[in-house]
């Protein structure tokens, strides 16, 4: 669990009991106090670092911070150590990502997918180029001419065209492939984000004085609330956090629309563990208020932490110090005349998991025979049954099912265990099944609810380890819309005789 706070000047904070589950006698408690707001970003660093499934856009949102690792290690958000393995990391991502790239030069959403994606393939084209991770001539000049043929698709997303027109620009590619598409773009009377990154195409290719004040007047119009013609996962947060960032690589004067985009990407964190909600918007914000806040000069504040047996720590908040804390109970005052921010962290088991059922509602059993059991012999093949109940169409669905130990998921193809595979036909399924993946101890399913109304999925697993185990849980999200999900705990146990 995380709790973000800004305390401002003579302001106190103390955790609230109620407000947070309780967790079991090991849990961790830590609190860190800043004087920059970087520190804010602590928990959608975690996130990004966490998020299990890892699609196209999860596994480029994941990897994109560590290009800017120097400006993490900067604000304290990661250590040296770290930073001296950023570089490593986001080429290991890289070759993930190019592995997945098909015979034009695009990207699908899942490993071993099929169908090009589009909008996915921009983004991860973005962070390959500005990691200088095309260096196969072969691979660049496939992606770049994926890009170009998309800039001049006029069927597309004026988004995804402006946003290849940009990344062209990156590319440092024959100026023909892209500035035709980018002014064009420019050219219709309608404003939107599209027009920000077409613009921002032409500056980067050094056309300041023709593209300076497309942006001024865009910049003015706050256009990265503009949502129309962008891809679902580009919330107005991720669009925030990008035009930030890109402003700061272009080195653009724009102090007043910079100081919005910092306060509103400040006031869409969250106060869980998530950060900003979803991997893209994580992702983008740390981007840009990494770079944001390592050109900043920190605000020099004060705040005393004072503890259940009356002992004060004045920590040094310029150094985001991670106070080590016995347990929820203390008190954070802001003694200083700036702000100062606070990240509160406990890390352990709940006492107990709460099912979570809204618009999604799930029901696992395991069958023998078409019957329930929670037991079974070695060597048995059982069939796994989820019925997933929805109150309507649910886009970017991911399930999780976590199994006990003993069983393990049947390879019904044996060639792989991770594919994409056809929605399965039939008058009343709502689920569209784009990809399913049997990992160790877990079976992942991701698709799209077509409508409202049930369905159920099934697979195989077999008993091979006898033994009393824990039922594990079973959960399903909206990968972009984490509030619509559902959760069920495991309950009781499974034998394996």
């Amino acid at each position: 669990a995380v709790r973000l706070h800004t305390l401002k000047p003579g302001e106190k904070w103390r955790p609230d009991p109620g407000k947070t589950a309780a967790f079991a006698a090991d849990a961790k408690y830590t609190l860190t106090v800043s004087g920059s707001s970087a520190v804010m970003l602590k928990a959608a660093l975690d996130w990004l670092n966490r998020y299990p499934y890892g699609c196209l856009e999860q596994t480029v949102s994941g990897a994109f911070p560590f290009l800017s690792a120097d400006a993490l290690e900067k604000c304290a958000l990661i250590t040296p150590e770290i930073a001296r393995t950023a570089k490593v990391k986001a080429h290991l991502a890289a070759a993930k990502i190019l592995s997945m790239m098909l015979y034009n030069g695009s990207f699908p959403m899942w490993r071993n997918g099929t169908e090009e994606w589009s909008g996915g393939t921009v983004y991860a084209a973005h962070f390959l180029t500005a990691g200088g991770s095309l260096r196969d001539r072969k691979q660049k000049n496939l992606l770049a001419g994926y890009l170009k043929s998309l800039l001049q698709k006029t069927a597309a997303p004026r988004y995804e065209r402006a946003y290849a027109a940009y990344v062209l620009a990156l590319m440092e590619r024959n100026r023909t492939d892209f500035l035709t598409g980018a002014r064009n773009l420019l050219k219709s009377p309608r404003d939107d984000f599209g027009s920000f990154l077409a613009a921002a195409a032409l500056m980067q290719a050094g056309y300041s004085g023709e593209a300076y004040p497309h942006l001024k007047r865009l910049l003015k119009k706050e256009i990265w609330r503009s949502g129309h013609d962008v891809p679902h996962f580009a919330s107005e947060n991720a669009r925030a956090g990008m035009t930030l960032y890109i402003l700061l690589k272009l080195q653009a004067d724009a102090p007043e629309a910079t100081a919005k985009l910092r306060q509103t990407l400040l006031n869409a964190l969250q106060t869980g563990c998530s950060g900003q909600g979803v991997t893209h918007d994580n992702a983008w914000a740390v981007l840009g208020l990494a770079e944001l806040e390592q050109r900043s000069a920190a605000e020099k504040g004060s705040a005393a932490v004072t503890l259940p047996d009356g002992g004060k720590i004045q920590p040094d908040l310029s150094r985001n110090p991670e106070i080590k804390l016995d347990g929820p109970a203390f008190t954070v005052e802001n003694t200083g005349n700036t702000p100062v921010y606070i990240q509160y962290r406990i890390q352990g088991i709940p006492v107990k998991s709460e099912p979570v059922r809204g618009a999604i509602r799930l029901r696992r059993e395991i069958l023998r025979s078409g019957k329930a059991v929670n037991a079974a012999v070695q060597g048995d093949l059982l069939t796994v049954r989820i019925r997933i109940e929805s109150t309507g169409a649910v886009r970017d669905l991911v399930l999780s099912d976590r199994l006990p130990g003993g069983l393990e998921i049947e390879d019904e193809r044996f060639a792989t265990r991770a594919g994409r595979i056809a929605p399965e036909p039939g008058k009343n399924r709502i689920l569209s099944v784009k990809h399913r993946e049997n990992r160790p101890g877990e079976f992942v399913l991701s698709g799209d609810i077509r409508n409202r109304g049930a369905d159920e999925i099934t697979y195989q697993v077999r008993a091979v380890t006898r033994g009393r185990y824990l039922m594990g849980s079973v959960a399903a999200e909206a990968m972009y819309d984490p509030q619509t999900r559902a959760f069920e705990p495991g309950s009781g146990f499974f034998e394996v005789k």
